[in-house]
């Protein structure tokens, strides 16, 4: 038995026909993957039913979403599996003050947060009125740009003792 519904798997084909589509004609694709029959990738997107149990390996759709920076694919199944996908932020030089002022919105934006759920409750109207979701992700992408800067700074230190 599958772990998920058929509707499911035909998102996934959706999902990859968005990625397929991104490089405009199929045989643009083609030669950023290992797959170079355009039927066979036409295929991996296909919903007739003699392709529904046919899906793109997972190499050939990570060689396409390198190459066309659409994450549909990856976003589909993340979400599928109950996840959020987030960027890792590229890392330029020091980049403390920023985060700091990041973290120091992203404190008020919690606190703000705290008096809105006191009462047990959120409505649709708070969610919009106090632009919540925006404000959540200013706090997701304020932690992940701290966390690359920390990852970059571990590798760097890990480097210098291997020297």
């Amino acid at each position: 038995m599958r772990a998920f519904s058929s509707s499911t798997y035909r998102g996934l084909k959706t999902a990859t026909k968005a990625l397929l589509n991104s490089f405009g004609p199929l045989k643009c694709a083609a030669p950023h993957s290992r797959i170079e029959s355009l039927s066979c990738l036409q295929r991996f997107s296909s919903q007739h039913s003699d392709d529904t149990a046919r899906f793109m390996p997972v190499d050939v759709a990570l060689d396409l979403m390198a190459a066309s920076d659409n994450t549909a694919l990856l976003t589909y199944m993340a979400d599928q599996l109950g996840y959020d996908l987030i960027a890792q932020p590229e890392v330029r030089g020091c980049v403390l003050s920023q985060t700091a002022d990041q973290i120091a919105e992203g404190g008020a934006v919690i606190a703000k947060l705290a008096r809105t759920i006191a009462d047990g409750k959120v409505t649709a109207d708070e969610v919009s009125d106090l632009k919540l979701m925006t404000q959540l992700d200013l706090v997701i992408n304020g932690a992940a740009l701290l966390k690359a800067h920390f990852r970059a700074i571990a590798d760097t230190s890990q480097q210098a003792g291997d020297r």
